[in-house]
């Protein structure tokens, strides 16, 4: 009886082809994994601003509790008066009681600011404006922000664009 051979060709060919998808697999498994990775530290990122948003928007709320206890001794103390005089008197003991918070008046408005760090780099905001508390309320948030320390820079460290000598095209 004669021997049959097996062709090389088809040997070597499946070989080949197993080894490349072998490398392509690795190469994507390796590819998953740092997208995971990154994946993680951006989560990571992301939970540790929110925390520290929410712990600073927990501090404000303090602060509004103690402007909302100020405001009602102050308006109690002025109860002996009647109208405009107890207004404008409440307005004024306002004033002076809330001088450092940066008092400031637009349009016969008054108005001052709570802050609060959220990170090295963000500060929340909160502007108020008083009210009359004859309507039930003592003050009006105008708004609440979330603002950056520092103006804004563009990182220039790679140089991608190069411009011509000469200034030429």
């Amino acid at each position: 009886m004669s021997k049959k051979e097996i062709p090389v060709m088809n040997v070597g060919i499946s070989l080949i082809i197993l080894m490349i998808m072998s490398i392509c697999l690795a190469a994507f498994s390796v590819l998953s994994l740092e997208n995971a990775m990154a994946d993680d530290s951006l989560s990571q990122k992301t939970a540790d601003h929110t925390t520290a948003y929410y712990k600073a928007v927990n501090q404000v709320q303090k602060q509004l509790k103690d402007t909302d206890r100020k405001l009602e001794e102050i308006w109690a103390q002025t109860g002996t008066k009647e109208g405009r005089n107890r207004q404008k008197e409440y307005e004024t003991r306002v004033k002076t009681v809330f001088c450092k918070a940066g008092v400031s008046e637009e349009n016969r408005e008054i108005t001052w600011f709570l802050t609060q760090k959220v990170s090295s780099r963000q500060t929340l905001t909160v502007r108020l404006s008083l009210e009359n508390p004859e309507t039930g309320r003592f003050y009006r948030i105008l708004s609440w922000q979330l603002k950056p320390d520092g103006v804004w820079q563009a990182d220039r460290s790679l140089n991608v664009y190069r411009e011509k000598e000469g200034g030429g095209q």
